[in-house]
């Protein structure tokens, strides 16, 4: 089979002819996709889940640093609200003295 093509781009114009040739039903690969998981944020327990999964916390983190990283990706809560998720996330450790605590991940995210 053959096809003419014509394009224009930038108001330049390009033409051309373009030979095609039968292929064979077993030459076709078929490729699936990985469903990709949606990624929804609800509060601030949400968002530090979210920094969980994507590997933020495997060095020692403070809080300025972890704010700051929120803000990067459109995330606003108040500090007392961070310093609460932080708190109850079972998946992170708390290292340090009041007023300068550090989090870690305790394990890699699954």
């Amino acid at each position: 089979m053959r096809v003419h093509v014509t394009v224009t781009s930038d108001g330049r114009a390009y033409e051309g002819t373009i030979e095609l040739t039968k292929v064979s039903s077993k030459a076709i690969a078929t490729v699936k996709k990985k469903k990709q998981k949606s990624t929804t944020i609800t509060g601030a327990t949400g968002a530090i889940k979210t920094l969980y999964e994507q590997g933020f916390f495997k060095g020692e983190k403070n809080i300025g640093q972890i704010m700051k990283k929120l803000e990067t990706l459109g995330i606003n809560f108040d500090i007392r609200l961070v310093s609460m998720a932080l708190y109850r996330a079972t998946y992170l450790t708390k290292k340090g003295k009041r007023l300068s605590y550090t989090y870690v991940q305790k394990h890699p995210p699954s």
